[in-house]
C-alpha cells in the first residue's frame, strides 16, 4: 500500500477512535417542568403560636382571646404584668389601649394622626414619634407603659425612627444615621453610631446597622 494511502487510513481510524468524525450529538428536549400547586387547607396544621397575635378584632393568646372594640387593631406587645398594649381606632381616632386577658381594654393615650407608637422590648415604655414634614423634625414623647405618665419630650432635626427603648434609654435613628442614645429622664443624649441603624435590642444590648445603602455594596454590622 502506497505510504500515502497508508497514512490516510490510519487518519481516519483515530478520527473515528477519537469521535471527530462522528455525527453530531443532538440535543435532547428538556422534560418541561409542571408548576408546583400548594393547597394551604390540604396541608397539615402546625402548632399552635406561641407568643399573642392579632385575629381580626381580638387577640390571641393560646386558648385565651380577648375581644377589643375599635378598628385596625394592632398589637404593640406585653407589659411585664401580662396586659398587652394595642393601638387601635375609635371614633376616627387613634389610641393606645391596655388589654386585659379574657376581659377587656382600657385608654392609656391618645395618638395623634400619623404619630408612630412603639412599645419597648421589655414592656416598660411606649414611645411615640411624630414628624412633622413642614418644619422637618421629630418629636420623641417616652411614656409610662403602666400609667401612660409621660417621662420625657425631645425633639430632633429630620425623620427619626425608635428601634428600642426601656425606661432610661430610647434608641432613635434617622434616614441616614446617626443612632442616638436619648435618657428621658434627664433629656441627656449621646450618639451610638454614625451609620444608619434599623434594629435594637436593649435587654440583649444589640444594634443592628448597614455600612452603607445595601443596593450599593453595603451590609450590615451587628454590635
Amino acid at each position: 500500500m502506497p505510504r500515502l494511502t497508508t497514512a490516510l487510513v490510519s487518519l481516519g481510524a483515530l478520527a473515528l477512535g477519537t469521535g471527530l468524525l462522528s455525527p453530531p450529538a443532538v440535543a435532547q428536549p428538556v422534560a418541561e417542568q409542571r408548576p408546583t400547586t400548594i393547597r394551604p387547607e390540604r396541608l397539615d396544621r402546625g402548632p399552635d403560636a406561641s407568643v399573642p397575635y392579632v385575629d381580626g378584632r381580638d387577640v390571641v393568646d393560646g386558648d385565651t382571646t380577648t375581644r377589643v372594640r375599635g378598628r385596625q387593631l394592632r398589637l404593640l406587645g406585653t407589659r411585664p404584668d401580662g396586659r398587652y398594649v394595642v393601638l387601635v381606632q375609635r371614633r376616627g381616632r387613634e389610641k393606645v389601649r391596655v388589654v386585659t386577658p379574657g376581659r377587656g381594654s382600657r385608654k392609656l393615650l391618645p395618638v395623634y394622626e400619623q404619630e408612630e407608637a412603639v412599645l419597648s422590648g421589655d414592656g416598660t415604655t411606649l414611645v411615640t414619634s411624630l414628624h412633622r414634614h413642614r418644619r422637618d423634625h421629630t418629636l420623641v414623647r417616652a411614656y409610662d407603659s403602666t400609667t401612660g405618665e409621660r417621662i420625657g419630650l425631645t425633639k430632633r432635626e429630620g425623620y427619626r425612627s425608635v428601634l428600642d427603648a426601656d425606661p432610661t434609654t430610647v434608641l432613635h435613628a434617622g434616614v441616614d444615621g446617626p443612632v442616638v442614645a436619648w435618657d428621658p429622664t434627664t433629656g441627656t443624649s449621646r450618639t451610638v453610631s454614625r451609620r444608619l441603624g434599623y434594629e435594637a435590642d436593649l435587654r440583649h444590648d444589640r444594634l443592628a446597622v448597614f455600612t452603607r445603602d445595601p443596593y450599593r455594596g453595603g451590609c450590615t454590622v451587628v454590635s
